[in-house]
């Protein structure tokens, strides 16, 4: 067996519904499971040399370490992994008058498509996003912030290390056109 608890990063709070997936490098074979209530998961393995080379969970980073190790006839080998949480902001929305604006979607682009957030009846909200997998040379990420329903926006560049944030929004522009195939 290979034993694997895997806990955050800060703070060391066990994960539950964590998927890691364990491979042979020589047959190929794929392994997974998935840790339960006490951040722990046993994986039955033939005796062999193995690699842990993915971690995954909703709301935290990915690992992107592979582990590798070596399972003996009868031995159950022990690891213990982490995850770190992805970043988050903390804000207020408000309107052009200043007042705040309760109802406004508001995501961090790119790395946080489906992680919208919509701010309560006090302007409030919190927004993760996941900074992984873009070039850290060049990559802009940006807070949105909209209304649709008054037709207001707002973008502002945000850094990983940012915690707060105030976004004020303004009368949004609309687009309009027609989109033709091939032939006009």
């Amino acid at each position: 067996f290979v034993e694997v608890v895997v806990k955050e990063q800060t703070g060391g709070k066990p994960i539950a519904q964590v998927n890691i997936n364990v491979h042979d490098p020589a047959s190929g074979q794929r392994f997974s499971g998935v840790t339960d209530e006490n951040g722990s998961v046993r994986i039955r393995l033939p005796a062999g040399s193995y690699q842990i080379n993915s971690l995954y969970k909703e709301g935290y980073t990915r690992s992107e370490e592979s582990v590798e190790f070596t399972v003996a006839d009868g031995q159950t080998k022990q690891l213990e992994l982490t995850l770190s949480g992805l970043p988050s902001v903390r804000g207020v929305v408000y309107d052009d008058a200043g007042k705040p604006l309760e109802g406004a979607t508001v995501q961090i682009l790119p790395g946080g498509w489906g992680k919208d957030a919509v701010s309560d009846a006090e302007g409030k909200f919190e927004v993760s996003w996941d900074p992984q997998g873009w070039s850290s040379d060049g990559t802009v990420f940006y807070i949105v912030g909209r209304h649709v329903d008054r037709n207001l926006a707002a973008a502002q560049p945000v850094e990983e290390q940012e915690t707060q944030i105030t976004l004020k929004l303004r009368p949004a522009a609309t687009l309009a056109g027609q989109v033709v195939d091939p032939n006009g």
